[in-house]
């Protein structure tokens, strides 16, 4: 999905602290209105940290529905995984506010686009930040940055094309899957191609 954004909105996407993301549409809202745009941004952002959000303190529940599906993938070779993919797709699509996003027909599907490229930048931020993440073998020394991106790169793999394509929800998350590709790329362009090639090998 191709997106012309406003330089506030550039930033407001590229922000990864939750505070600041406010500040930057509040300030968005004085200058040009509640727009039906901005409308959806400010439910989205109360529904993802909560109403105390500058604290802080609360759960993202965009990050809770990545980590469900990294569950979902960690998972699949367990017994009883088909009984439960049905169950935490709900519950990614509900921390994901799907239902509200539609409510707003191709706004919504924007909006919700440009949500998933900013989920995906405070992964590839936790990513890099984590020791674990990072570490070699029991936690002796770091990986190099380019083994880490490339881990990075395959993470995102797993969860953006493996496991939608193993639950049977290619179309369901495809706004997702597309968010985190092109912000995958964007942040790491040295891997695009590498990437790419990957969905492609595994394409059906």
């Amino acid at each position: 999905m191709q997106i012309l954004e406003k330089q506030w909105e550039r930033e407001y996407y590229r922000e990864t602290k939750r505070e600041k993301r406010k500040a930057i549409l509040d300030a968005a809202i004085v200058e040009e209105g509640m727009s039906p745009e901005n409308e959806l941004r400010s439910k989205l952002l109360e529904s993802r940290y909560g109403k105390k959000l500058e604290k802080g303190q609360s759960v993202d529940y965009f990050i809770r529905g990545w980590m469900t599906l990294q569950f979902l993938a960690n998972a699949r070779k367990s017994f009883g995984f088909k009984r439960k993919v049905r169950k935490e797709l709900a519950s990614v699509k509900s921390d994901w506010q799907f239902e509200l996003a539609a409510a707003y027909g191709e706004t919504g599907q924007k909006v919700l686009y440009q949500e998933f490229c900013q989920l995906t930048r405070v992964y590839l931020e936790l990513c890099q930040k984590d020791r674990n993440y990072g570490a070699i073998l029991f936690g002796v020394g770091r990986i190099k940055e380019e083994t880490m991106i490339n881990k990075i790169g395959k993470d995102i793999y797993t969860i953006a094309y493996e496991i939608p394509r193993e639950i049977e929800a290619e179309e369901e998350l495809r706004l997702f899957t597309e968010a985190a590709s092109r912000t995958l790329t964007e942040s790491f362009p040295e891997i695009a191609d590498d990437f790419y090639e990957l969905v492609e090998k595994n394409r059906k």
